[in-house]
């Protein structure tokens, strides 16, 4: 059974409309919430489970809500 997280394409989205590559946004993480790229692209595939510390990391870093990330 595959891992699936309602945040990767809404990561994805909004990681592309700042126009961030993978690399970038995985070099700009907090340091609470290191991820490779590879670890990235499993969310944003939804291949990957998100964990909340995560979560915040991806909010700073995108300068969104995490209400935003939710968003459909």
């Amino acid at each position: 059974m595959a891992l699936k997280n309602i945040l990767g394409w809404q990561i994805r989205r909004i990681r592309i409309q700042k126009g961030l590559t993978v690399h970038q946004l995985s070099s700009a993480l907090p340091p609470s919430s290191p991820l490779t790229s590879e670890e990235i692209a499993g969310i944003e595939l939804g291949t990957r489970k998100v964990f909340d510390h995560e979560i915040m990391g991806f909010s700073q870093v995108l300068k969104v809500s995490v209400e935003n990330l939710y968003a459909t």
